[in-house]
């Protein structure tokens, strides 16, 4: 896994908010030596409009008002510049700033996305907005979400499914273990690895034999996951205790483990769906997403959303 160029995205409207991805990326690139651009996608609907200015007039305008969203960029990027940090700035026009972002990320290298989120609602829960769901399934490079609050660079857990059908999953859970291993050598984050599983309920298994022998069924779903689990993990040199196969289901026991080892970030698979280029999570997943107060580092296959692409 290399880690040389860090895009951090920045509410063109809410720049201030976008100090914690800021210092999450200062952070890295600091371990790395990695370039880090920090970029807005800006729109105004009155500088969308050719009735009020000409094209030629309405282009500078749009161009003035992207300047000075830069000069708020340069403004953020002196703390880091102050480190040694290569810091750029940029700021792109588009009414759509997924599509813009996307477009930005398959013509300039990067690494790795950072993007702060936000705390909505009375409850005070992270929940992602349309935009931002659009974004966790659709980008096609590791993507960062960033809490509001102070953050310790403690302990990380990769979310592994070792027995997942989807094609691709298997190097999926060696993405994520290389990322986990990653940061350990960046940061000195303390790697976690977990696996949830849960036998098909007793009330759902119609198969004579099996109803005969439930236990003995639970029993060998058990052992099989744990085999497969062990062999992957194995690959890491963890500590034992770092290491936690949970039986019961993934929106369940995750948020809880979390929240009960208190940690800091959760690194987490999402496949694609064949042809289309976007991401499948599942409603367990979202569920997840939507649960944990962790940052979240979620990851795609290499070579997602390549197949849409094709002729």
């Amino acid at each position: 896994m290399s880690l040389r160029h860090i895009v951090v995205l920045v509410d063109p409207n809410h720049s201030q908010q976008a100090t914690p991805a800021i210092n999450r990326a200062s952070q890295l690139a600091a371990a790395s030596g990695a370039a880090v651009q920090l970029l807005s996608i800006a729109y105004r609907s009155e500088l969308d409009s050719s009735h009020l200015f000409d094209l030629t007039d309405l282009e500078k305008l749009r161009e003035s008002f992207c300047s000075k969203k830069v000069a708020e960029l340069n403004e953020l990027a002196s703390p880091a510049i102050k480190q040694g940090i290569h810091v750029s700035s940029a700021c792109l026009w588009g009414r759509d700033w997924v599509d813009v972002l996307l477009t930005h990320l398959g013509s300039t290298p990067c690494d790795l996305l950072i993007k702060a989120t936000h705390k909505t609602g009375a409850i005070k829960r992270f929940l992602f907005g349309g935009s931002d769901w659009q974004l966790i399934r659709r980008c096609p490079v590791p993507l960062w979400l960033v809490r509001e609050g102070d953050w310790h660079a403690g302990k990380l857990v990769a979310a592994v499914d070792p027995l997942h059908s989807q094609e691709g999953y298997a190097g999926l859970d060696r993405k994520l273990m290389h990322w986990a291993a990653r940061l350990h050598e960046l940061l000195n984050m303390e790697e976690h690895y977990l696996h949830a599983f849960m036998p098909l309920p007793r009330t759902l298994v119609f198969d004579a034999e099996l109803v005969a022998d439930y236990d003995g069924y639970a029993r060998r779903c058990q052992l099989q996951h744990r085999e497969a689990f062990e062999k992957l993990v194995s690959q890491r040199p963890v500590p034992l205790p770092q290491t936690h196969l949970l039986q019961g289901y993934t929106e369940d026991v995750l948020p809880a483990f979390i929240e009960q080892q208190s940690i800091d970030l959760l690194l987490i698979g999402a496949v694609s769906r064949g042809q289309l280029d976007t991401a499948l999570l599942g409603h367990t997943a979202e569920r997840v997403l939507d649960q944990v107060d962790c940052e979240l580092l979620i990851l795609k296959p290499d070579g997602f959303g390549q197949d849409s692409r094709k002729p």
